[in-house]
Formats: structure tokens, C-alpha cells, sequence
């Protein structure tokens, strides 16, 4: 029972929820809220785009399609820590799928790096092999992989030890949490070799432009050398800061006794380190889905953007008209010029 003052209320279990589980659940959801609305708008503008048929934006359309799920997930899950149900299936089930999406969401980012280090460095035989049947075929892979990883849990890879309450750490057996942090440890490897030869390739070329060019383009072509390794060092830091945490803590929990010197429940600090690596489902619509035009169009309708603009110019607009009312020339002259200026 909660005999505690600071409590707001109790729910199933005897669990009390202070003012502060309140408040901190409820910033999650609204943060699963964007990530929600931000990957459904990249979702539905490339599946209108007209420029589907590249493989490139076929492989967004899952990140953000995995991305979104895992906001959805997020937002059960905030309920879930106040209400605190306690039910095996429910449990083995919700952890399973948010392995799975998030699963999803990184084998989707290693081969969006893929696509686009086979594009760079071989792509006369990216046209001749890559077809968007195969790409349709891998991301059906990608996605069997992905869910058969994450029911393994329902089907006996997990603990029955749910006594208190749903967590990571208390329905995942050792080794299936050690199976996890090895499948997203090895796209990330992936991702960093990508991205180091495809730096390494556009240095080489800067070298050869410049060498055949002269000394005039020699600060430009630098400029673009390093706006490709600032891209680099944006998706691999993005990858890594979100991700990396989360590992660490797991593995020092399965293989240290740092449980003892914790002043809390280890799987609340995954909680919190958790949120870390869903902030990755927000910054990937970001990094990708910004840089296809179509895209960002949609981002500045939606934030207002262009309706400011457009406000703004009916605007200038009606006081042109009023000047046209007048019957003087001059006047008449100037709001006939303004205009044209305008259309």
C-alpha cells in the first residue's frame, strides 16, 4: 500500500506512482508522439514520391516504417510504467517487439550504408545487380530476421521471473540479452567501415580532381571532402551515442557485479539509457529523409513555413491592391510594378 504521502495514486500490484514517474512519463509520450508524426510524415511523403523507384528511398521508407513502430512502442510502454500489469505474455511480448523493431530500424540503417557505398564505389555494377525486386526481397529478409529475433522470447528464450514487474533484465535470460548486444554491435561495425572507405574514396578523388584541375579548385574540392566527412561523422556519432550506452550498461550488468555498488534497480538506469537510443529514431528521418527535397517540402508546410511566406505575401498583395483603387497614375504606376514584382 502506499502509505507515503508523495504518492499520487496506486495502480495493479501495489505499485505507487510518484509525481515524478508522472512527469517523466509524460515527457516520453509526448517525445513518442514526434517520433511518431515525424517518421509517418517521412513515411507517406516518400511513398508518394515520385522517385520511389530508387532503392535508396525504398530503404528510408523501412527506417522510418521501424522507426515509427518503435514511437508506438514507446508510447505503450509509458503506460505500461504506470499502470505496471503484471502478466508473463504481455511481458515477453512487448519486450519482444521493441527488440524487434529497433532491430529493424539498424539492419534498415547498415543497409541504407551499404546502398550507398556499393553506389559510390562499384556503380556501374549497382545498375547492372541492384533491382527493386531484390531490394523488396532484402527488405523482407530483413524484417523475417528481425521478428523471428524478437519472439524468441515468447517461444522459451526468456525468464518466467516477472515476481515484480516487466523488465529487461528480469524476463531476458543472459544469453539472449548477450545474442542482442552482439546483432547491433555488428551493423555498427559495418556502418563505421562504410564510412571510413567511402572518406578515404572521396580524399583519393579530391587528390585526383585537383591534380588535374590545378591549384584553383583546391579549396573547394577540400570543402567537399570535408562536408562528406562531416556527414560521416553525423550518422556514425548519431549511431553511436544513442546506441552505445545502452550496450555498455548491459554488458556490465551480465558481466560485473555492478548491480551491488547501483544506489538504484538496474533496470531503471536502462530505462533512462534507453531513452538514448530511441532519440535515434527521431535524428534518422533527420539525417535521411531532410535530404531528399520533397521531403524538407513537407517539413516547412507542416512547421508553417511556407504558410508565414505565403501570408506575408498576400499581404504585400492586398496593400497593392488598395494602391490600385486610387485613380491617381503615379500610384496606379507603382502598384501595377509592385505587382509584377510579386507574381
Amino acid at each position: 500500500m502506499c502509505g507515503n504521502g508523495s504518492y499520487l495514486f496506486e495502480t495493479f500490484n501495489s505499485h505507487c506512482v510518484t509525481s515524478e514517474d508522472l512527469a517523466i512519463n509524460i515527457c516520453i509520450a509526448i517525445a513518442a508522439v514526434f517520433i511518431v508524426v515525424i517518421n509517418v510524415m517521412a513515411l507517406v511523403t516518400l511513398r508518394s514520391c515520385p522517385d520511389m523507384d530508387d532503392p535508396s528511398n525504398y530503404f528510408i521508407t523501412n527506417l522510418a516504417a521501424a522507426d515509427a513502430l518503435t514511437g508506438i512502442f514507446v508510447l505503450y510502454d509509458t503506460v505500461y510504467n504506470v499502470l505496471q500489469f503484471k502478466n508473463y505474455i504481455e511481458c515477453v511480448v512487448r519486450v519482444g517487439f521493441f527488440a524487434a523493431v529497433n532491430l529493424a530500424s539498424v539492419l534498415n540503417l547498415t543497409t541504407l550504408t551499404l546502398d550507398r557505398y556499393v553506389k559510390i564505389t562499384c556503380p556501374f555494377a549497382y545498375l547492372r545487380h541492384v533491382s527493386f525486386v531484390k531490394v523488396k526481397v532484402i527488405e523482407g529478409m530483413l524484417w523475417s530476421l528481425s521478428i523471428i529475433v524478437g519472439s524468441l522470447p515468447f517461444f522459451g528464450w526468456s525468464s518466467m521471473d516477472i515476481s515484480k514487474v516487466c523488465s529487461v533484465f528480469g524476463i531476458m535470460t543472459s544469453s539472449y540479452q548477450l545474442f542482442l548486444i552482439s546483432l547491433f554491435a555488428v551493423p555498427f561495425v559495418v556502418i563505421i567501415y562504410a564510412y571510413v572507405k567511402l572518406v578515404i574514396i572521396a580524399r583519393e578523388h579530391t587528390r585526383e580532381i585537383t591534380s588535374l584541375q590545378g591549384p584553383n579548385v583546391r579549396g573547394r574540392n577540400i570543402l567537399k571532402t570535408w562536408r562528406s566527412v562531416k556527414t560521416a561523422f553525423i550518422i556514425v556519432g548519431a549511431y553511436f551515442i544513442c546506441w552505445m550506452p545502452v550496450g555498455l550498461f548491459t554488458l556490465l550488468v551480465l558481466l560485473t557485479n555492478i548491480r551491488a555498488s547501483l544506489p538504484t534497480s538496474p533496470n531503471v538506469v536502462f530505462t533512462y539509457l534507453l531513452g538514448l537510443g530511441v532519440l535515434n529514431s527521431v535524428l534518422n528521418p533527420i539525417i535521411y529523409a531532410t535530404k531528399i527535397p520533397v521531403f524538407r517540402k513537407r517539413l516547412r508546410t507542416v512547421f508553417c513555413v511556407s504558410r508565414v511566406e505565403h501570408i506575408h505575401q498576400m499581404s504585400v498583395r492586398s496593400a497593392a491592391s488598395l494602391f490600385r483603387m486610387e485613380p491617381s497614375s503615379p500610384r496606379r504606376q507603382t502598384a501595377t510594378s509592385l505587382n509584377d514584382d510579386l507574381s
